[in-house]
């Protein structure tokens, strides 16, 4: 449908504007499940888990690349070494 430049303009944005609801609805069923997840954690659990998150994060702002931690590229097999 995008690579069609004769292609209906109003479908391919009906498509882009499901596809962005579809993921904001999953994008906040995830918040949800977090939130519901930390509210039965014990103070204990709580502190591990904000100790493992400040560890992520201190990688992620040390110049690591974000997602996996070896720096995973889909696209990294497409360059020539």
């Amino acid at each position: 449908m995008l690579r069609n430049d004769q292609g209906d303009l109003g479908a391919v944005e009906s498509k882009l504007k499901s596809l962005y609801e579809i993921r904001a609805g999953l994008y906040l069923a995830s918040v949800k499940a977090g939130r519901d997840a930390k509210a039965v954690l014990t103070d204990e659990q709580r502190s591990r888990m904000k100790a493992v998150h400040d560890r992520i994060n201190a990688h992620q702002e040390g110049g690591m690349t974000k997602g996996h931690p070896g720096g995973y590229s889909p696209h990294s097999k497409d360059k020539k070494s």
